[in-house]
């Protein structure tokens, strides 16, 4: 039978000790996008015949830790949650994403999003996911869980919050190009607590619309239903 065997270990770049290299990490075609949270960088690599190749490396003036990264053929994000608004720490973890864009040889520099919230504690940037010309991101204002955002030939502009009513003390995301899907384990269910739901959003004429919840079918108090999630065509 085949079977999966290892052909590469890629070690931090730095090698420093609590580098947390491989943190978070997502792949497109030929590219690989690697999160070390010291010394707060996201490396690239690129397959080159059976080998994952180093190609380049993130770096940007701000200190604040890389928490999340996400890619499609074009661009690479990466979200830094705890950054305080413009550096300047008058608004604590505020959060923002650093966009950068292929230009067929190399990554470059091509936008920056803050919170659209403007609030302390947005922790804008938690999570985030692309999926075709969108980038769903993960943020904490009140009910509000997430923003997407779409390109539009120029840049990323804001299309819409996401938002929920249900308990979002921990919350997990998938993106689909029409459905989005909010994992929300610690929701207490029919009296049951931490049972945990499903919340979908469907995307309806340019909007995000709810579209009712999931529950697991034999599902008991504390079981967490949504802790994780993912999505197949």
């Amino acid at each position: 039978d085949a079977q999966f065997h290892e052909i590469q270990k890629i070690w931090s770049p730095s090698f420093m000790s609590s580098a947390y290299f491989g943190y978070e990490l997502d792949t497109y075609g030929d590219k690989c996008a690697i999160v070390g949270k010291e010394p707060h960088v996201v490396e690239v690599r690129k397959l080159v015949g059976d080998k994952w190749e180093y190609l380049q490396t993130f770096y940007d003036s701000d200190i604040s830790t890389v928490n999340s990264v996400c890619m499609n053929g074009e661009f690479i994000a990466y979200g830094k949650p705890n950054q305080d608004s413009d550096g300047i720490p008058t608004k604590f973890d505020q959060g923002s994403v650093y966009i950068y864009r292929w230009d067929g040889n190399k990554y470059n520099f091509f936008q920056r999003i803050i919170s659209p919230m403007d609030g302390n504690s947005d922790f804008f940037g938690n999570y985030l996911q692309m999926q075709g010309n969108r980038i769903l991101i993960g943020i904490k204002n009140g009910s509000t869980v997430g923003v997407t955002y779409t390109f539009n030939g120029i840049n990323f502009v804001l299309e819409q919050y996401i938002v929920t009513e249900y308990n979002n003390t921990y919350v997990q995301y998938e993106l689909d190009s029409n459905f989005i899907f909010l994992g929300l384990p610690y929701h207490a269910v029919a009296g049951s607590s931490e049972k945990g739901i499903v919340e979908v959003k469907e995307l309806i004429g340019g909007v995000w619309t709810n579209d009712g919840y999931l529950t697991a079918s034999d599902g008991a108090a504390y079981d967490r239903f949504g802790m994780s999630l993912d999505f197949a065509d």
